[in-house]
């Protein structure tokens, strides 16, 4: 078994704890022949790499984000006879909770979610994530499409807000702090403060060294 980013695995689109600059930092070539089957983790997408059959990623047994509500989950059979593996087969897991992301205008996220609650399906409580396109929502938005899907029996567990600027959707609004990065904070926060670049630059060292300080001398 191993933990690790082999060569040529794919990670489903938001899985952002994969390495820095996303490197792979093995090839399925290198794991000697003396193993006859390499189950990989790390990845959440089940898959075979580096087009070997015995070299494979499990993959997560529910999805943990999302994002990764279009994977097929489930577990891989192993067939042997004596030490030699015969069959690798994907035996694909049921769906307990369902997973949903609604994308929505301001005008109509309330229909969407009553007509995605009209579809519920037996099992546990649907989650929900929202997503709306827009420049601005009306206050306590987001607190009154959690108040209705309680309601309607399914549970919102977070809206945000996706705004257009120079062609690219940037999302605000309820995300999750284990998304972000320290940095990438600090840097937003100024932005929100227009701070000019050369200042940026210099804020942003300054914020580096305090960082780097912290964290080398923990106590208070």
């Amino acid at each position: 078994t191993g933990h690790c980013y082999a060569v040529g695995a794919e990670a489903t689109d938001r899985q952002d704890n994969i390495y820095l600059g996303n490197t792979e930092n093995i090839a399925a070539t290198d794991f000697p022949d003396i193993f006859s089957y390499v189950a990989l983790g790390h990845i959440h997408r089940p898959q075979m790499v580096g087009q070997l059959n015995h070299v494979r990623y499990s993959g997560s047994l529910i999805p943990l984000s999302f994002s990764e509500t279009k994977d097929d989950k489930g577990v891989y059979q192993l067939t042997y006879t004596g030490a030699h593996l015969e069959d690798v087969t994907f035996r694909p897991l049921p769906v307990f909770r369902r997973l949903k992301t609604i994308e929505a205008s301001p005008d109509d996220a309330e229909e969407k979610l009553r007509r995605f609650a009209a579809r519920r399906e037996p099992g546990l409580t649907p989650w929900v994530e929202i997503l709306v396109e827009a420049e601005s929502v009306p206050p306590q938005f987001d607190m009154t499409l959690r108040e209705l899907g309680a309601e309607l029996g399914v549970e919102v567990l977070r809206v945000r807000l996706l705004r257009r600027r120079a062609g690219v959707l940037e999302a605000s609004l309820d995300q999750e702090l284990e998304e972000l990065d320290v940095r990438e904070v600090f840097r937003e926060r100024c932005a929100a403060f227009e701070t000019d670049e050369a200042m940026l630059a210099e804020l942003e060292q300054s914020f580096i060294e305090l960082q780097e300080w912290r964290e080398s001398d923990p106590q208070p």
